[in-house]
């Protein structure tokens, strides 16, 4: 044996110095031999030194490495597989291969570990000598990197592990996710862990339940409910082109429709919108009233597992009363009366036409998403006394709803709900009816269209003076309308034709693409409204409809 060889050798048993080895065998078959005889007479050893069960009489026999060199071609093939594997397993832990911020414990680019921890907002990627890619997010903590094992207790990975023999698991405290050759997510909360597979296939384990996750599908494992494979949104979303509509088939509302007085067709097409619960990421829609439907239950169209869920049943009906029995309010068409409270996780809702003869509903409600429950705020100041036709939106920066009243002269006006006062307060005497309200979150401006009518407030600095912003969507009343922060468009729909407006140019830019859904013949509400996890618009027309999706381009 040469002597570079021989110290090539030395390293790798000491752990050191892998790729020149790996070079050195692959070049020479004579080394491959000498490196094979070298790994026997350092096991034996081994055992004699550390053990005391060596075999002298074979250490004696293999140090006659004359021997090796009569070995035949057939032999020597299968020295090298033996050689390869042994070789590989000994270089299987990852390396540093970038960083960013803090991370625990101090560690190099370049470096092999065992377990790390990304602290605050520190960032760390690690590859494995295969090719086997983990990309961990701030505050995650991985523990026993092995060859085939990863442990996370704490955060969320990124990993592309690259096609293997034996698989790559992944486990956590919640179950444990068994890799062949994929991409995928993991995230560790309190109570679950969350799997994601873009490519390839995951089994999920909890206990002695499992399932296969397939690419584009994501599960939970979380307490004692079984995983189940579900379909991630967000991939079928990545191959929507551009000003284009993706209808979702198996998205009806109507396999998880209550049973209640009238049809629950209501729940949309009688007057009513919905919320988006940014979150939670679902689409909350709530409606009815008339003489249509009688039903107050919440729906939620969940942008994650693409199912409705029914969040509450229907209450008894209370005739003539805009409260029912057991304290909820009374089923309505609500018009554009709902807005997402974020900072509160709350729905409002005001105003609409009730179910039956009832009064007109005048009573501020808010739904506690945490708690599944309605609240009568009862709140103090200039309180509108409200109609059908009104609007709402709700601005972030200032924590208030702002409502639109259009009943009569000398009450209708812009009016503002101070949330954590839970107070009323009205700004002015301006005439809102049949106009949708989305809220310009860069600029301050509650910009409202529908009825041939587009005009603008700005809400933030001083007087909310009424700026007219010239016609739009002539015949057309309440109109789908949200505002596109990534892109700074409002954006409106109300059948046929995405129209998009340029807040700075006010000039409006129409795209005609296929595949929109049949709109709701009463209006379509907030039931458009711009998902920004997604970067899209949903759009849900009937519960015996799919729901669609449009993609805005840039």
């Amino acid at each position: 044996m040469t002597d570079d060889l021989q110290l090539l050798i030395s390293d790798y048993l000491n752990g050191e110095e892998v790729d020149a080895l790996r070079d050195r065998l692959a070049s020479d078959p004579k080394a491959l031999t000498e490196f094979v005889l070298a790994l026997d007479v350092h096991g034996e050893l081994r055992k004699i030194f550390l053990e005391g069960k060596g075999n002298a009489a074979a250490l004696k026999e293999i140090r006659l490495a004359k021997r090796w060199r009569w070995v035949a071609a057939a032999a020597v093939a299968a020295t090298a597989l033996v050689a390869w594997a042994l070789l590989g397993r000994s270089t299987s832990l990852p390396r540093v291969e970038s960083l960013a911020g803090n991370v625990r414990p101090a560690v190099a680019v370049g470096q092999e570990i065992s377990d790390l921890e990304t602290l605050g907002d520190g960032r760390a990627t690690l590859k494995y000598p295969d090719g086997t890619s983990l990309v961990l997010g701030p505050g995650t903590r991985v523990r026993e990197l092995a060859p085939n094992r990863v442990s996370l207790t704490r955060g969320s990975l990124a990993a592309e592990v690259t096609p293997r023999a034996d698989p790559l698991v992944f486990s956590t405290p919640h179950g444990d996710a068994k890799v062949l050759g994929t991409s995928l997510k993991l995230a560790v909360e309190k109570a679950s862990t969350r799997l994601e597979v873009t490519e390839g296939r995951v089994r999920l384990t909890r206990g002695g339940d499992a399932v296969d996750v397939a690419a584009g599908h994501f599960a939970v494992a979380a307490g004692d409910v079984k995983p189940e494979a579900k379909t991630l949104v967000a991939e079928r979303i990545r191959r929507l082109a551009p000003n284009a509509w993706l209808a979702l088939p198996g998205t009806k509302l109507r396999p998880v429709a209550a049973k209640a007085k009238g049809d629950p067709r209501g729940v949309m097409e009688s007057w009513s919108g919905a919320v988006l619960d940014t979150r939670r990421n679902r689409l909350v829609v709530w409606g009815g009233g008339h003489t249509n439907y009688y039903g107050n239950e919440v729906y939620a169209f969940d942008l994650a597992s693409l199912r409705w869920e029914r969040l509450t049943e229907p209450s008894p009906v209370t005739a003539g009363s805009q409260v029912c029995a057991d304290g909820t309010p009374s089923a309505r068409g609500t018009y554009n009366g709902l807005a997402y409270v974020a900072h509160a996780d709350r729905m409002f809702a005001l105003g609409g036409d009730p179910a039956g003869s009832g009064p007109t509903p005048d009573l501020l409600w808010t739904f506690d998403f945490a708690d599944h429950a309605w609240e009568n705020r009862q709140p103090s100041g200039d309180r509108p006394p409200t109609w059908v036709g009104a609007l709402s939106a709700y601005d972030p920066a200032t924590r208030k709803v702002w409502w639109g009243e259009g009943r009569s002269p000398g009450i209708a006006g812009l009016y503002a709900y101070e949330v954590d006062a839970n107070r009323w307060v009205k700004h002015t005497a301006d005439f809102f009816y049949y106009q949708t309200g989305a809220l310009d979150t860069r600029r301050g401006l509650l910009v409202c269209a529908g009825d041939g009518k587009l005009f603008a407030h700005d809400v933030r600095k001083g007087a909310p003076i009424r700026q007219a912003w010239g016609e739009a969507f002539v015949g057309i009343s309440n109109p789908g309308f949200d505002y596109d922060a990534k892109k700074d468009r409002l954006v409106a729909w109300a059948g046929g034709p995405v129209r998009v407006l340029h807040p700075e140019t006010r000039a409006w830019t129409v795209i005609d693409a296929p595949g929109a859904p049949k709109p709701t013949p009463n209006g379509i509400f907030g039931r458009w409204r711009y998902v920004p996890s997604l970067d899209v618009f949903v759009v849900v027309t009937d519960i015996d409809d799919d729901v669609h999706f449009f993609k805005l381009g840039d």
